[in-house]
């Protein structure tokens, strides 16, 4: 009751103020007027809130339908998911990644190269594309690069194509010519100290600082102050200290070597303490162990460089050189007390002889470089540096260690033996300009630098070993460990060539092997040579010349770049001025069309108020102006100036209007009306149903035609032909229609120029546009529209692009590295070469992975689906060097982290190796028009990747112009009748060519071409061991040859690629007597045939799309060797080859590393070799014969005119050039004195009297370690050959020379031996004694001094000059 109370009282409360409101008048009009008046502005008010409704709302569906994408584009990794939830929610599993547009790329590798190693002929030729101009290698097209490396020459004896000759030259010249590769050149001779430094390198400071406290412990005990304290002259100390360095190089067993140098400095010093000192050492030196006097000797030598730094040619005052030689005297003296001399001795000696005397002359020469006791030599060489490094001697007591219980000591490679190249090649590295690197004998130095490189690698490959272990506290790699990933080393992949399951071998190795050991380079096979320009290439990058290329063009890729910025700032600050333009219009067009609906409202308004009460005449209204309307009263007056300014119209507004200027602007019309379909075909029915009707106001035509005259007559026929010409137009519009829409929608996808410009012209013969006839202007389909402002948009970015041309061009040739142009949703990566032909992009395709216990399934052999095992390329990774313990022992942390390291190879993370990825090239425009359709432009990579294929297609588009007259272009009935008519009569000839059942004729075809008669056909060899399994020559691809001018140049032949689409039955014409005859070129269609003579029959005919564009119709026999020819190219069938025109007509105006032009595709012939071999001889012959009384090789003997004789006349015979050069080193021998002065030389006794043949030593890998080639030094002045074993070895090789590399390499040894015999014996200049900056042989006069000695004696006032 209280609530109720209260509830009442409130409402009497309420109703009580407002009776005391309505009796103040509040809210209450005060009259009628006013009432009418708030009528109004109620009503005005709910008038301007309906259309703000209305207009918000529109402009709410416009915004809805123009920005339904406006989620794109978004990571494609959302959009495979949201089709992965998609394939579940339809399948119940998500599908395998639909490839098969990448599977069936226009080009799919090259014959002789696995597919896998595409990408390594990829980066070789683009890496002598783009430094063609450091190389100085004139470039080449990819084609013909891989056509040099698949040529295999019929005749054994041809040379290489001239390219590759060049190239090899290039790479040479560029590694042997850079600073970078003396790190690694003579890698595989290095001696024992050089592996102890690299060790000590490799274990960091502690193993350097132990491994140099080592080498301070002397072997025997001495006074080092004292010695150093005895006053002697320099040049005398100088003198024995060169004499000792010959014996940092000897081995431990070359006893008689180290017992001479070491004579021989003991009767040069005068210091008595290093006479002492010296003889002491070799008392404790035994028969084939001179370990301890080897230790000794270079122990006091490096002491005296330290204590004496003035003998090295350092200017220094007396009292500096007394302090250094003080403190290398207290730092020895430190160590004496640690001396040892017996446990020294049994160290050092471990492997003595104690029986045999020490002055016994049993000492072993190492000037020739072999002993006989080759195992022992091998075990106590091991001992030593065993000893020297800290090691276990040989003297313990136990079983030796196995290697898989030895830990490695350095990440140094065993040195492999050397190869013949090797002992031809002088001892310093090769340097560019000289005859080494020729054109004779690239093919070895390739070989020899590729091996040097692989040594390097695995010497890296060590080093990052040994570097994970420690980084991860691992023990270190046992020695059996080390030799098998140093045996795997080439497959733990430096590149996907290196290593394939094809051929059962590794082809670089086996490829450097041959090329080493005198191998032709013809006997390689296209993944062999590739493997070794791999190789070359990938240390080009590492040189100093290409880093500091790279890095120039870093700089002025820069300032490109700028430039580049600077045009682009350009061109969007002109299109911004454009849109303001466009928008300025657009808001006077909206100004402009507000007053005229003002006006023709009033006017209106105007004649209906006359009306009522007429004021005005209808001429007077009529008569009004616009400017006289809106000053017609003075509230019209104030509605027109209160109309909204240009400035006063909304975004909305503004924008839709800008869209209308642009599509009035891409039909180059003021008025465009947009219609769809359905409108445009009512406007088609209206104007037939007019033409009709106008023909039926003119009654019965029959009756017409007798009362009216002439011109009547002709309008009713050209009526009646109008009428009859339009039905029948609009029974094949709606298909012509259907098509030209999509056409007209895979132009807007596709977005390219001429893509749409077709479209578009088919359109409008399509009837989908014309003149509108009410405004004057053009009526369109909106699909139409659609298309042309895409057509305008794309020809405005061309305009952009074309004005950016010549930057852009300057930006990239400043190189910096190959990009792909983008990726695709699954990471697949998408390559334009810049110095590829133009529209060619590469894809690199990942497989996806199945399952291991997955069936074969044949729906998805194209879909690039392939097995775990099937993609591994090369050894697996050692895993366990970068996993530690706390992640090795814990499963999930394992197999994370294992995963996350695995997906550099695969996304899957499953392979742990390099993983095998499909590469194909899309070359035509119809394959990557297919390629960017299949791309979703709503994901960030593949809309990325569609604005750059659409950039290459533009750049290869050739813009499609208008045909035909100008009246026939106006004349839009003739013009669709004339595109139906063709359409027609294309289907047409596409129905006369079957796609299937063409096996019978194809049968046919292969038995004709089996028994054939000669002189049928092109004559092209068939291979039918090939095609026996061929059925049916659809869809097969074929490779043609065509010949320009086969009269004139037969041989100038080009090579083309189709596939074969269809065939059909034609008439053909055949010679009497020759009905039976297959078809040929000539024949088909009566070709080349005198009427009269022939007789008609039909044959087969099958058309072929060629690749790079265009059909051609082949006869039976051209095809069977078309899909032969093709498969003979495909497999590299034995003996087939082809006539490379381009590629036999290419010459390096660059550089020119084989001579001239004419010259240059014979420079490395046996000719040319000859032709280098007699000038060789004439310029060493003059000097040679002056140090002889008796010359029986010139002169009257006639010997060396008869030489040169055979040598020019046979000189293509590579047996003539091995005999020739025998005796052309026979004479140098003679010359040189033969071997007389080293009788009587006691080491050199021993050489003299060694009767192994030279093939014996060349069969004994080990005796090759020791064999020196190479005569300089001391041994220079004794003859041309240090020892008779190097002259037995010299010859064997030249027996057994095969190429002309070899040979050349020979040739060029004599002569350098030659030279260094002339050198070593030419007269002195000046007796003034000089310090020198490095301790040189003394020399000495050994042998007969002859006529040479003479010219000495004669020749005095040359100590003056």
């Amino acid at each position: 009751q209280s609530a109720a109370s209260a509830s009442s009282k409130k409402s009497k409360g309420g109703s009580t103020s407002s009776k005391a409101a309505m009796k103040q008048g509040v809210g209450k009009p005060k009259n009628k007027r006013e009432l009418e008046s708030e009528q109004k502005k109620m009503k005005k008010e709910m008038d301007k809130l309906l259309k703000a409704h209305e207009k918000a709302t529109k402009v709410l569906d416009d915004h809805r339908n123009d920005h339904k994408n406006d989620r794109y584009p978004v990571e494609d990794e959302v959009l495979l998911e949201e089709e992965e939830a998609e394939d579940e929610a339809q399948n119940g599993a998500s599908a395998v990644a639909d490839l098969r547009h990448l599977a069936n790329a226009d080009i799919d590798g090259f014959p002789g190269i696995p597919v896998e190693c595409t990408p390594d002929l990829l980066m070789c030729w683009d890496f002598l594309c783009t430094f063609a101009r450091p190389l100085s290698l004139e470039p080449i097209s990819l084609d013909d690069f891989a056509a040099a490396l698949i040529d295999r020459p019929i005749d054994a004896a041809a040379s290489p194509p001239l390219y590759l000759a060049e190239a090899h030259i290039a790479l040479l010249r560029l590694l042997l010519g850079d600073s970078s590769s003396d790190e690694w050149w003579w890698s595989t001779l290095e001696t024992e100290e050089t592996e102890v430094e690299e060790a000590g390198k490799a274990a960091g400071a502690e193993y350097s600082k132990k491994k140099r406290e080592e080498q301070l412990i002397p072997v025997i005990k001495c006074d080092l102050a004292a010695i150093f304290a005895v006053e002697e002259d320099s040049q005398l100390t100088i003198k024995w200290l060169q004499a000792l360095e010959d014996v940092r190089s000897k081995k431990p067993n070359s006893a008689g070597p180290i017992k001479s140098a070491v004579k021989t400095a003991i009767s040069l010093t005068t210091n008595s303490l290093v006479k002492a000192y010296l003889r002491k050492a070799t008392k404790q030196m035994k028969p084939n162990s001179a370990g301890l006097t080897k230790r000794a000797v270079v122990w006091l030598v490096d002491r005296f460089r330290e204590g004496r730094p003035d003998l090295l040619g350092r200017t220094m005052m007396a009292q500096e050189v007394a302090q250094q030689s003080k403190a290398v005297a207290d730092e020895a003296a430190q160590y004496m007390d640690q001396v040892d001399e017996v446990a020294n001795a049994a160290k050092l000696n471990a492997v003595a002889f104690e029986d045999e005397d020490m002055d016994q002359d049993s000492d072993s020469d190492d000037d020739g470089g072999i002993v006989s006791d080759d195992d022992e030599d091998e075990e106590m060489e091991d001992a030593a540096a065993s000893a020297l490094v800290g090691g276990d001697t040989s003297d313990k007591k136990g079983p030796a260690k196995s290697d898989h219980d030895l830990q490695v000591i350095t990440c140094v490679p065993p040195k492999p033996a050397p190869t013949i190249v090797d002992l031809l090649l002088p001892p310093g590295k090769p340097q560019p300009g000289t005859d080494l690197i020729s054109p004779f004998t690239w093919p070895c130095l390739a070989g020899a630098t590729s091996c040097r490189i692989l040594h390097r690698y695995k010497k890296t490959r060590n080093k990052v070993d040994d570097n994970l272990r420690e980084f991860r506290d691992l023990p270190p790699l046992s020695v059996a460990e080390r030799k098998r990933r140093e045996a795997d080393s080439v497959k733990r992949i430096l590149s996907e060539c290196f290593f394939t399951e094809r051929f059962g071998e590794v082809p670089v190795e086996a490829a450097v092997q041959q090329l080493c050991s005198g191998g032709g380079y013809t006997d390689l096979s296209p993944i062999q040579k590739l493997s070794v320009m791999r190789v070359l290439v990938e240390a080009a990058y590492d040189s100093q010349r290409v880093f500091s290329c790279v890095e120039d063009n870093i700089q002025s890729r820069i300032t490109a770049s700028k430039a580049l910025d600077n045009e682009m700032r350009r061109a969007k600050k002109l299109e911004k001025e454009e849109k303001a333009e466009v928008e300025a219009r657009a808001r006077e067009r909206l100004a402009e069309e507000a007053k005229d609906a003002f006006i023709q409202k009033k006017r209106r308004e105007i004649t209906r108020e006359n009306k009522k009460t007429p004021r005005f005449t209808t001429e007077f209204i009529e008569a009004l102006t616009d400017e006289e309307i809106a000053e017609f009263d003075d509230e019209t007056k104030a509605e027109f100036d209160a109309l909204p300014g240009p400035s006063s119209f909304s975004r909305s507004n503004v924008n839709a209007m800008v869209s209308k200027i642009h599509e009035e602007d891409a039909f180059d019309t003021d008025t465009l009306i947009v219609l769809t379909l359905e409108e445009i075909e009512a406007r088609e029915d209206e104007m037939l149903a007019e033409m009709i009707k106008e023909l039926a106001e003119f009654g019965n035509v029959n009756a017409v035609y007798e009362r009216v005259d002439r011109e009547t007559t002709a309008k009713i026929d050209k009526l009646k032909r109008e009428i009859n010409d339009f039905k029948e137009s609009l029974l094949s519009l709606p298909q012509v229609r259907a098509s030209a829409m999509e056409g007209l929608r895979d132009a807007i996808e596709d977005g390219t120029i001429k893509a749409l410009k077709t479209a578009v012209k088919i359109a409008e013969n399509a009837w989908l546009s014309g003149h509108d006839e009410d405004t004057d202007g053009v009526w369109a389909l909106d699909l139409l529209r659609d298309a042309n402002l895409e057509l305008s948009s794309a020809e405005k970015r061309k305009r952009v692009t074309q004005a950016q041309r010549d930057l852009i061009a300057k930006r990239n040739k400043c190189f910096v590295r190959t990009e792909p142009i983008g990726q695709d949703k699954y990471r697949n990566s998408f390559w334009n070469l810049d110095n590829d032909d133009e529209g060619r992009v590469w894809v690199e395709a990942e497989y996806a992975l199945k399952a291991v216990d997955t069936l074969p399934d044949d729906e998805n052999d194209d879909n690039l689906v392939e097995s775990t095992d099937g993609v591994k390329i090369g050894a697996e990774d050692e895993e366990k060097d970068f996993l530690s313990d706390d992640l090795y022992f814990v499963d999930g942390a394992r197999d994370k982290f294992v995963l996350f390291s695995r997906q550099e190879y695969h996304s899957s993370g499953l392979v742990a190796s390099l993983a095998k990825r499909h590469w194909g090239c899309e070359a035509t425009d119809k394959s990557l028009r297919m390629l960017m359709k299949n791309l979703d432009g709503r994901g960030l990579r593949e809309s990325a990747l569609k604005s750059s294929l659409k950039e290459i297609v533009e750049a290869i588009a050739v813009v499609v112009t208008d045909g035909g007259n100008d009246d026939a272009a106006e004349d839009k009935g003739e013009s669709a009748k004339a595109a139906t008519q063709a359409d027609a009569k294309a289907k047409d000839d596409k129905a006369k060519y079957r796609t299937t059942g063409d096996d019978e004729e194809f049968s046919k075809a292969m038995s004709a071409a089996r028994n054939r008669q000669p002189g049928v056909g092109s004559g092209c060899r068939i291979a039918f061991d090939l095609i026996e399994d061929v059925s049916s020559a659809l869809s097969q691809r074929v490779r043609l040859r065509k010949v320009e001018d086969p009269v004139d140049a037969p041989e100038e032949a080009e090579y083309v690629m189709g596939t074969i689409t269809g065939w059909k039955m034609t008439e053909v014409v055949a010679e009497i007597g020759q009905e039976n005859a297959e078809p040929s070129e000539e024949n088909v269609n009566g070709a080349g045939l005198v009427p009269g003579e022939s007789s008609t029959k039909m044959a087969p005919v099958w058309v072929v799309d060629i690749d790079n564009g265009g059909e051609e119709e082949l006869s039976a026999i051209q095809i069977v060797e078309g899909i032969s020819r093709f498969l003979m190219w495909r497999t590299q069938y034995d003996g087939y080859s082809e006539e490379n025109f381009d590629l036999q007509q290419y010459r390096n105006a660059l550089g020119r590393y084989c001579g001239r032009a004419a010259d240059a595709p014979y420079a490395s012939t046996p000719a040319f070799l000859a032709r280098h071999m007699i000038k060789k001889e004439q310029d060493l012959y003059p000097p040679l014969k002056n140090r002889v009384y008796e010359n029986e090789w010139g002169g009257k003997s006639g010997a060396r005119n008869a030489w040169v004789a055979s040598i020019k006349e046979y000189g293509h015979d590579i047996g003539t050039l091995r005999n020739g050069l025998l005796t052309l080193e026979e004479t140098f021998f003679n010359f040189c004195g033969r071997f007389d002065a080293h009788v009587g030389v006691a080491e050199l006794e021993p050489a003299l009297k060694d009767q192994r043949t030279g093939k014996e030593i060349l069969s004994n890998d080990k005796l090759l370690f020791e064999i020196e080639l190479e005569t300089f030094g001391q041994a220079a002045k004794l003859g041309l050959w240090n020892s008779p074993v190097s002259r037995k070895v010299f010859q064997q090789v030249v027996l057994d020379c095969k190429n002309v590399g070899t040979l050349a390499l020979c040739l060029d040894l004599l002569c350098r031996n030659a030279k260094g015999f002339l050198d070593a014996n030419q007269v002195k200049t000046t007796t003034r004694n000089q310090a020198v900056a490095s301790f040189e042989q003394p020399e000495l006069m050994w042998g007969n001094p002859g006529r040479r000695s003479a010219a000495r004696q004669q020749s005095y006032s040359q100590y003056f000059d």
